[in-house]
């Protein structure tokens, strides 16, 4: 381990290549003595395509700053001031990338090592870009990180868009939703281009296109306005499933109806202290038979007539079930008791 940490005496400048010598060296240290990889981060812009491909898996496992330093040193050549030319073009490293495959923490490591390359703005050009995705897209199945660089892409280059909305019309004939996490991607970035990614859209099957309203509510209005504004004739080319869905309301609406109320159902007690009645009451002088409560489907049509409502009800008519009936005044002479 005191090697590792020790001064280089032959060690190599940022972007200057290691000696062949330097390179066979330390190699050598490594396959029989010291097999710690950090040891080979100093001669990493000596080895070939297939050596550093092969240590990406356990560059990827060391501490951030390690691997920080790995990949300044694999980029080195590439940068102001190098030979431009080195064992890995930065294409080849970011598609090694992706074909890595884990879960997890291993996941987490390629996803930091990714955004290391993309924080090379000088080196990682629309150009650079452009070849990375069109030759992952070949690959089947498509990386699971796939359209998380697409979206990196056009937010760090912004006049790449017509060439992704050209990549995603390509994955909707791969029929892209038969991969889960993929498929969330290209919906995501189809929300992130808004009214350029509508055509695309509309070329969606009907159940897919409800799918990427599910993930994404906020595509429908949009979608819809974009689609009223359209002429009859392109209409006319729309899938009838498709414009019957997008005339559809979205599918967070119903979360906001308000349900209406069942009058068949019991109402609920009404909030209100009912007024407490004299000790001695008044009574009609002519004695009459009690008067049943109105009912729920009585209620309507007495409040609408313009019936009397007693003071002691509530607002809305509804009489507490305790309250005595209340009958209208009698035309003969009341006699108090």
């Amino acid at each position: 381990s005191s090697g590792i940490n020790a001064e280089w005496p032959l060690r190599p400048g940022e972007n200057e290549a290691p000696s062949k010598e330097l390179v066979t060296m330390v190699r050598g240290l490594y396959a029989k003595r010291v097999t710690d990889v950090r040891m080979l981060i100093p001669v990493l812009p000596g080895l070939d395509q297939k050596q550093l491909e092969d240590l990406l898996p356990k560059i990827l496992k060391q501490t951030p700053n390690v691997v920080k330093e790995a990949f300044k040193r694999i980029l080195s050549p590439y940068r102001a001031g190098g030979s431009g030319t080195g064992p890995i073009t930065p294409a080849q490293l970011l598609i090694a990338l992706h074909h890595i495959e884990g879960k997890g923490e291993d996941m987490k490591g390629v996803i930091a090592a990714t955004n290391l390359c993309f924080a090379e703005k000088g080196i990682y050009t629309s150009e650079v870009l452009a070849i990375v995705l069109t030759q992952l897209l070949e690959v089947s199945p498509i990386p699971l990180l796939y359209m998380r660089s697409v979206i990196q892409a056009i937010s760090m280059w912004p006049r790449m868009i017509s060439f992704v909305l050209n990549i995603l019309g390509k994955l909707v004939s791969k029929q892209i939703w038969k991969q889960a996490q993929v498929w969330r991607g290209f919906v995501k970035c189809c929300a992130m281009l808004g009214s350029q990614a509508h055509g695309l859209l509309l070329t969606l099957p009907a159940s897919r296109l409800k799918e990427a309203f599910q993930l994404h509510p906020a595509l429908h209005n949009p979608l819809l306005q974009h689609v009223q504004n359209l002429p009859a004739s392109q209409k006319a080319l729309i899938d009838k499933e498709v414009l019957l869905l997008i005339k559809s309301p979205p599918p967070d609406a119903t979360l906001t109806v308000q349900q209406p109320i069942n009058i068949g159902q019991p109402l609920p007690p009404p909030p209100f202290t009912p007024r407490v009645q004299p000790s001695t009451p008044t009574l009609p002088t002519t004695p009459s038979t009690p008067t049943k409560p109105p009912t729920p489907s009585s209620l309507a049509p007495i409040v609408s007539q313009g019936g009397i409502i007693p003071p002691s009800a509530p607002q809305g008519g509804i009489m507490p079930p305790s309250a005595p009936p209340l009958l209208p005044p009698p035309v003969t002479t009341t006699t108090v008791i």
